[in-house]
């Protein structure tokens, strides 16, 4: 009766984490899909234990046959392959996630009132851009503050002037 309870346990929390997954995931595309799915799956704690387990065997097996040089290149080229999927799979999902979270911080300074708009989608303004806005918003932190900044890097006395609405955001 125990196990029953105890398997019916697991079998809910391996459904919930799938629905979870699956809800997540289901209006992107197949590839963007199997790419979660690898994330999700490989960033669980059981994942590091079973590809430990699994060194250990092979390390094991290996020294058992005498680390024949076929199993220590194919082992090689092994590594190589898994981790240019994950380092793949990882900037995938990253970046849909950060693309998201923009979206939401675009959002959060339209709905509020004291907000400069200039700054929206201002992650895909020209670096020159970038550099006066940055100049800009130290400066005006500098005089809030009223105090020396110049171990952040700042030198100088830069004029503070009104955030400038970027040419590719006016209408």
């Amino acid at each position: 009766m125990g196990r029953q309870l105890a398997h019916k346990k697991a079998k809910r929390k391996k459904d919930s984490s799938r629905d979870r997954i699956a809800s997540r995931t289901e209006h992107l595309p197949r590839a963007s899909r199997l790419l979660y799915r690898i994330d999700h799956y490989s960033s669980l704690p059981m994942a590091a234990v079973v590809v430990g387990c699994l060194l250990v065997c092979a390390v094991a097996v290996g020294a058992a046959f005498g680390f024949p040089p076929g199993w220590i290149s194919a082992l090689e080229v092994a590594s190589s392959m898994i981790t240019l999927v994950m380092v793949v799979v990882i900037q995938h999902t990253q970046g849909r996630e950060q693309t998201a979270t923009q979206r939401k911080l675009d959002e959060v300074l339209r709905a509020l009132p004291g907000a400069e708009n200039g700054l929206m989608m201002l992650e895909q303004a020209p670096d020159d851009i970038l550099q006066d806005i940055e100049s800009q918003q130290r400066t005006s932190q500098r005089k809030a503050l009223g105090r020396d900044l110049s171990w952040l890097g700042m030198s100088g006395a830069a004029r503070i002037k009104p955030l400038k609405r970027p040419g590719y955001l006016r209408k």
